[in-house]
C-alpha cells in the first residue's frame, strides 16, 4: 500500500461541508483515510475572488 497526501480545499457552498464529504467519497472510492487535518481558512491565491476557501490535508493509504 502506497500513502499518498490529498490536499483538499472548496470556496463555494457549505466550504466545510464539501471537504468532509470529498474525505469520505476518498475513503469510499480509493482508499483507507488515516488522517483529516484541521480545516483552515485562507484567501484565494493567485486570482480574486470574493469568497475565501477552506483548505485540509487527507493523508490515506491506497493501492492506486
Amino acid at each position: 500500500m502506497a500513502t499518498a497526501y490529498i490536499g483538499l480545499g472548496s470556496n463555494i457552498g457549505n466550504k466545510r461541508g464539501n471537504i468532509v464529504t470529498a474525505a469520505a467519497l476518498l475513503a469510499e472510492r480509493v482508499g483507507d483515510v488515516l488522517a483529516l487535518s484541521d480545516l483552515y481558512e485562507t484567501e484565494p491565491w493567485g486570482f480574486e475572488s470574493e469568497n475565501l476557501f477552506i483548505n485540509a490535508v487527507v493523508v490515506l493509504s491506497t493501492t492506486l
